[in-house]
């Protein structure tokens, strides 16, 4: 397991803090301006991180009634410690380079759905998971697609 930062440790705590409360009294959580600065101050699984805090205090929290702490605890690990996207687009960039000599000369143009920014299949790589190609911007591709 990889060693996680102490700013995505002190999110996964308050996400996990936050997490208790909404099963001990959910009708007494909402949105909270200090946890979304400190996931706003986070450099690693930011969207990720928003996106589960969104859902304990929405409608969407029983999402995760089922898990225990420690299981909860460990599904907010498994996002720091998945492979992350820059390796896919630095081969996405490579690909580019070779392009004149490969003969590649059909290319996918596309913007992405998070961030409105460029997509090329010359320079972004395809998700292992969903067959999309990943936002060199953002990193997103349609897994994470709402």
């Amino acid at each position: 397991m990889n060693e996680i930062p102490f700013e995505v440790r002190r999110v996964i705590n308050v996400l996990v803090v936050f997490w208790q409360m909404c099963n001990n009294h959910p009708d007494r959580v909402g949105p909270s301006r200090t946890i979304d600065e400190l996931i706003d101050r986070c450099s690693v699984g930011r969207s990720f991180s928003r996106e589960i805090y969104h859902d304990l205090y929405s409608d969407r929290r029983s999402k995760y009634a089922g898990f225990s702490k420690s299981d909860f605890i460990r599904y907010l690990e498994a996002e720091y410690n998945q492979p992350t996207y820059e390796e896919p687009v630095d081969l996405g960039w490579e690909q580019a380079d070779l392009a004149p000599h490969t003969s590649v000369s059909h290319f996918y143009e596309r913007h992405c759905w998070n961030c409105k920014g460029h997509i090329s299949s010359a320079i972004c790589a395809r998700c292992s998971v969903c067959g999309f190609f990943i936002c060199s911007s953002c990193s997103s591709c349609f897994c994470r697609n709402p």
